[in-house]
């Protein structure tokens, strides 16, 4: 299984701590969100994830909310 993330240096660094901490690995693969995303589109990703975010008017960081927001992203440019 892959989860994708678009920020990956942070969060596998985090990723890699927390399951180090547990003694265990993980049982899936962390990607950048970018690499499903056809090349036509890389240059409209940071301004639709910015529209995206100020419609959905998020007050709150949370790990679901960011997923919301790149699930919408996605949705939004490749349909």
């Amino acid at each position: 299984m892959t989860v994708y993330t678009d920020s990956w240096s942070h969060d596998s660094n985090w990723l890699a701590r927390l399951y180090d901490a547990a003694g265990c690995s993980p049982k899936f693969r962390l990607e950048d969100v970018l690499r499903v995303l056809p090349v036509e589109y890389l240059g409209s990703w940071g301004s639709m994830k910015q529209s995206v975010i100020a419609e959905m008017d998020l007050k709150r960081h949370r790990a679901s909310n960011d997923a919301r927001i790149l699930q919408s992203t996605l949705h939004r440019l490749i349909g």
